[in-house]
């Protein structure tokens, strides 16, 4: 699960409501964008601060586990740490 939480600002009102959703994980990719994986459809969605998506893109692997931030607008992706029959 997911949850954005905005810090308070004095020009802003003291009570905002926070942000949920559900993902496997959430890593922010840029400033104002986070990336979600769902292992569920096996894609990693983009989303802005007001937890919408602006865009899905298919995992590179369907055994995809993890994300992490590997620089602006980019990701690193985790898979199965095993090495496949064929090539023992």
């Amino acid at each position: 699960m997911q949850l954005i939480w905005a810090l308070i600002d004095d020009n802003k009102p003291a009570v905002q409501e926070a942000k949920r959703g559900l993902g496997a994980a959430a890593v922010f990719i840029a400033r104002n964008r986070f990336a979600v994986l769902d292992k569920g459809s096996g894609q990693i969605q983009i989303k802005n601060l007001r937890n919408e998506i602006t865009k899905k893109v298919s995992a590179p692997l369907p055994t995809t586990d993890a994300i992490f931030y590997a620089g602006t607008g980019t990701l690193l992706c985790r898979s199965e740490d095993k090495v496949p029959s064929n090539l023992r």
